[in-house]
């Protein structure tokens, strides 16, 4: 099969705009072409498992595995990749890979969604002490583009810290929530629901991943929360395109 793609320079919003529309083509042909793309082009190394994902056909965990080979040979993702990289590891259970990307990221520059993805994989990992760690340093040191976020992520330690039998003060969660941008605000709420539905707060964890469920949403941070949502039985939206 010829690619129609043929140098790796080519625009990469041109190149996702025609994986989009492939969707709906012949699901094998289809998965051919973007598999192809992820193994010849290093920027498009991604895209299978997108499609994968956005489709709900394919290979998805081959092309994890291309993913998770590159890791291995030691590409390291750069700050465009690290959080779509990161959801990747979550959603194909290896919290542990996503551990060892994001910590030096969060050291190194304390930026809020690294050190909230951070904790997210500590807590998939069933580390609780490490993602203890990671929320109470987002919350000491809120940034300009998040301050919302590091004092939401504040409750969260003071909940979790305490153990997840203890009381959550789920009105400042909703009282910090209230008025946000949409499309500013759903990575916090989809970390968010994925932290409440994971520790016995499903319907209050709802809300906020369909929220992150929504056209102005991240594809990914959409994936991450779609995954959850359909673990509980949720009906999804439907995705364009």
């Amino acid at each position: 099969m010829r690619l129609p793609f043929r140098h790796p320079g080519i625009d990469s919003a041109a190149r996702r705009t025609n994986l989009i529309g492939i969707a709906s083509v012949d699901g094998y042909c289809a998965e051919l072409w973007v598999s192809r793309c992820s193994e010849r082009y290093p920027g498009s190394w991604l895209e299978w498992y997108a499609w994968c994902l956005r489709t709900g056909r394919g290979d998805r965990r081959a092309a994890a595995r291309l993913v998770e080979a590159q890791l291995d040979a030691g590409r390291t993702p750069t700050s465009d990749d690290l959080h779509q990289v990161s959801i990747l590891l979550l959603l194909e259970g290896k919290p542990e890979v996503a551990r060892r990307l994001l910590g030096p990221e969060f050291e190194k520059g304390r930026n809020t969604m690294d050190g909230v993805f951070l904790a997210l994989a500590c807590d998939q990992e069933g580390d609780g002490e490490a993602r203890d760690a990671a929320l109470k340093a987002v919350a000491e040191d809120p940034k300009a583009s998040g301050p919302k976020t590091a004092k939401i992520m504040g409750v969260l330690f003071q909940w979790l810290s305490h153990g997840d039998q203890s009381p959550l003060d789920i009105r400042a969660i909703e009282e910090l929530s209230r008025g946000a941008d949409p499309s500013r605000s759903v990575n916090t709420a989809a970390c968010l629901g994925l932290f409440l539905d994971r520790h016995g707060k499903p319907e209050d964890a709802r809300p906020y991943l369909e929220q992150a469920d929504s056209d102005v949403a991240v594809p990914w941070i959409r994936f991450l929360a779609r995954e959850a949502l359909r673990s509980r039985g949720a009906k999804l939206k439907p995705l364009r395109g």
